[in-house]
């Protein structure tokens, strides 16, 4: 199903960054408590994220773990080829794949992260990444997980999409582009209440798992191999 999204957003590479700062109304809360969460003797050396888009949470990282390996999945070319002119001194190796046919070695990565991107899957094949994802993971190293979740409540999860909407036409996006990331969500996107993330990640064999933020829609996990 990820490979579903994969025309969507080649055609709007060159507005990505603003469309996504209008579309999710929290997106630096997201990006600040990523960081603030990860220790401070934490210092990994391979890197693995998927989804990267146009590479605005990549380009963060490197800030922090300029020494580290990089490598960065997306399943549009072009958001690949941005991301690798926005850090064109980092050691990147960019994979075009869904994550559905991703193939890589296992404890390989000390940090897998994933923003806005895991959401594209169906609930199954969530479950099949998170065990990847374990697999991919050396010994004491950390999965974040910053993505879209859906309230168990359907009566929540209405109101969600009425105030998400109010937030983006208020953070000036046009109600044409609004209609269409909408049809996208409504389209291609997949959300995942937090008590089922949890118990996927726990089933998986992850300890420590945890929700480090939650607002709406938007919600930020961390979990330890």
């Amino acid at each position: 199903m990820q490979g579903a999204s994969k025309d969507f957003f080649n055609q709007i590479v060159s507005e990505y960054d603003d469309l996504i700062n209008k579309h999710v109304p929290f997106y630096a809360d997201i990006f600040w408590t990523i960081f603030h969460y990860l220790p401070d003797s934490f210092a990994p050396k391979n890197i693995l994220e998927l989804g990267c888009g146009t590479g605005n949470l990549t380009k963060l990282l490197y800030e922090d773990y300029k020494d580290a390996n990089y490598v960065c999945v997306d399943a549009a070319s072009e958001m690949l080829k941005t991301t690798k002119e926005r850090l064109p001194n980092a050691k990147i190796e960019l994979i075009e794949s869904t994550f559905e046919k991703l193939n890589l070695k296992e404890n390989s990565f000390d940090l897998i992260i994933s923003s806005l991107a895991i959401h594209h899957l169906v609930d199954e094949d969530k479950q099949k990444l998170f065990n990847e994802i374990s697999r991919w993971l050396k010994p004491g190293g950390l999965f974040v997980l910053a993505d879209v979740v859906r309230a168990v409540s359907d009566k929540i999860y209405e109101e969600d999409w009425n105030l998400f909407e109010q937030d983006n036409l208020k953070n000036g996006m046009s109600k044409e582009d609004l209609a269409k990331m909408v049809e996208h969500s409504k389209t291609c996107d997949h959300y995942s209440t937090v008590p089922d993330l949890l118990i996927w990640l726990k089933k998986t064999g992850f300890k420590n798992s945890d929700v480090l933020w939650r607002c709406s829609f938007w919600a930020v996990f961390q979990a330890e191999k």
